[in-house]
């Protein structure tokens, strides 16, 4: 299923609004799922592996610099940004990693060229700088 088929599925159009059903709510509300995340993202080019979980409110951006590897949790409000801005005004990029069987906690953000090991956890609310890594679990998470 395309990216395209997925915002035609299953009122035939893309673009169309819910409010036709007599719902307010915008049409891709709809598909803000786990499964529809994950193939949007995928169809963004963002390496995303098998049996991953995306809760409410991720952000992924610079989708084709991003790797997920299979059976990854990534909690609500996480942020996966492979970019930042100087303080010059350049923009910088760079890839970043997620391990497999990683958990990515709340809120969370990873910035760019930050690695997450296999099996590692991001804790609530943490920031990972540019470059950071996490290559262990915490007991308490």
């Amino acid at each position: 299923l395309s990216a395209s088929e997925a915002l035609r599925f299953p009122f035939g159009q893309p673009g169309l609004a819910l409010q036709e059903m007599g719902c307010a709510v915008p049409y891709v509300a709809a598909f803000c799922t786990s499964e529809m995340m994950l193939i949007f993202y995928r169809e963004c080019r963002a390496r995303v592996g098998k049996r991953v979980f995306f809760d409410r409110g991720v952000v992924l951006l610079d989708q084709a610099l991003i790797d997920v590897g299979d059976d990854v949790c990534v909690c609500a409000g996480a942020q996966l940004v492979p970019h930042e801005a100087t303080h010059g005004g350049a923009l910088l990029r760079g890839p970043m990693s997620v391990g497999a069987r990683s958990r990515i906690g709340e809120a969370a953000r990873l910035t760019l060229h930050s690695r997450v090991a296999p099996g590692a956890s991001v804790l609530p609310a943490r920031m990972l700088l540019q470059g950071e890594d996490v290559l262990h679990t915490h007991r308490h998470y």
